[in-house]
């Protein structure tokens, strides 16, 4: 197997026959320059996300021509992520208010569309906790700004008071936009 790093060939990085892509890529962690980080890979020209599950699997080298890996420093990695956070707090705000419109009756789109940003909402959390993770700031709000809002609204939704969930689902509205807007200002 071949392996390069931003399109240069590594020398003298030689994986043991027996190991797994898994495996080589946990090591290749230690060939990498101070503050740097792999953020694309390529297997034999298919390209994956780092971190994507797919490349954790017990695939064996041996089945492997070439493996590419990009890199980038971890703060320019840091910063593309904010800004990834920071948009998508934004849609989701704004598939909530989506939903709150026209809420007096029962509508499946409005209900998908809500469903959709509560799983992105959720997403988008563990993205933030990445940046973190990472040196970076928070891009959106915290759990605990989250909490009273959504307890509100899914109580209020499940009780069939659709004028108090929408305006529990306003706040959660309201607490996602400022939260990006400050982040903006912050970066």
């Amino acid at each position: 197997m071949d392996v390069y790093r931003n399109g240069d060939p590594l020398s003298g990085f030689v994986p043991s026959p027996a190991a797994t892509l898994g495996q080589v890529l946990e090591a290749l962690d230690l060939w990498l320059e101070a503050g740097e980080v792999i953020f694309a890979i390529e297997v034999d020209g298919e390209a994956f996300a780092a971190g994507d599950p797919a490349l954790a699997g017990a695939r064996p080298v041996t089945s492997i021509s070439r493996l590419d890996i990009r890199t980038m420093p971890t703060e320019a990695v840091v910063t593309r992520l904010e800004e990834d956070a920071r948009a998508a707090f934004e849609i989701i705000a704004a598939k909530l208010r989506r939903v709150r419109q026209g809420r007096a009756q029962p509508d499946p789109a409005r209900e998908r569309l809500l469903a959709e940003a509560m799983v992105e909402l959720k997403l988008a959390l563990e993205l933030d906790q990445g940046i973190l993770a990472l040196g970076g700031r928070a891009c959106g709000p915290t759990l605990g700004e989250l909490e009273g809002p959504m307890t509100a609204a899914l109580h209020a939704r499940e009780a069939g008071r659709g004028d108090e969930a929408g305006r529990a689902l306003g706040a959660l509205e309201e607490i996602l936009s400022r939260s990006t807007q400050d982040s903006a200002r912050a970066s």
